[in-house]
């Protein structure tokens, strides 16, 4: 009994830490995220144009779409790809511009990025394999409660026998 009351604790404190470290205490998001892989240089080669016609600074970044569980990323849903995005007035929402073969081609030979666009280990790994953590350590705690219960059945059979055998 008490190993179920800790299991219990030890759950609600995690889940208490989870809500704490998810955004504003949102349970699960799914929205499009932009990961930035290079700052590039402050020229007018490097700018786009924002909703207000304004030119703004852009960086190299790859676009997804991700699902995340606590802030945990789960799942990745589009295809990751190059972009030029910069923040628009309000640095919470950004503007972007999709490149094409030749754009990639061209900052390929500027700068040190690899053709393909990747994501980062934690945003397209760890969740998933926090997530199988998080699955066995539960299996091996059942297990060791359904062993414990079947030591205790043996252990009380066997009391209940040796009281057979002195009466």
């Amino acid at each position: 009994m008490k190993l179920i009351y800790y299991i219990l604790v030890v759950f609600m404190y995690i889940l208490v830490v989870f809500m704490l470290i998810a955004p504003a205490g949102v349970l699960y998001t799914s929205e499009e995220q932009i990961e930035k892989v290079l700052e590039l240089p402050q020229s007018d080669e490097f700018r786009i144009k924002t909703t207000n016609g304004l030119l703004r600074h852009a960086d190299l970044g790859v676009y997804h779409t991700q699902f995340s569980f606590f802030g945990i990323p789960l799942f990745n849903f589009e295809p990751e790809k190059y972009v030029l995005y910069s923040y628009t007035e309000k640095e919470t929402d950004f503007i972007y511009v999709e490149l094409d073969s030749e754009d990639i081609a061209y900052l390929q030979s500027e700068f040190d990025i690899s053709s393909t666009p990747k994501l980062p280990f934690w945003k397209a790994w760890g969740g998933k394999i926090l997530l199988l953590a998080i699955f066995f350590i539960l299996s091996f705690i059942e297990y060791a409660i359904k062993s414990a219960k079947a030591n205790n059945k043996t252990d009380a059979d066997d009391i209940s026998s040796l009281s057979d055998s002195f009466t």
